[in-house]
C-alpha cells in the first residue's frame, strides 16, 4: 500500500484510542470494530466521531489531511 497522510492518522488515531480505553491494539484489523464499540460507550461522542473516523477500516473514510481532522476536534 502506497503512503499517505491517512496512514499517520490512523496511527495516531490508534494511539489516542489505546491510551483512552486502556487497551492495547495488535494490529489485527479484526480488533477495530471492538475498540470502536469500546469507545462508543466509554469516550465523548465528539472525540468518538473523530477517532472512529480516524481509525476506519477502509482508507476512503478516514480524513484526508490532518488538518481536516484538527478542525472536526475544534468544531466541537
Amino acid at each position: 500500500a502506497e503512503w499517505s497522510p491517512d496512514v499517520d492518522l490512523f496511527q495516531l488515531g490508534m494511539t489516542v484510542l489505546q491510551a483512552s480505553l486502556g487497551v492495547s491494539y495488535l494490529g489485527n484489523p479484526n480488533q477495530i470494530p471492538d475498540l470502536h464499540s469500546m469507545c462508543a460507550s466509554e469516550l465523548p461522542s465528539d472525540l468518538r466521531r473523530v477517532l472512529t473516523k480516524m481509525t476506519s477500516v477502509h482508507r476512503a473514510e478516514r480524513y484526508e489531511s490532518a488538518r481536516k481532522a484538527l478542525a472536526d476536534l475544534e468544531e466541537n
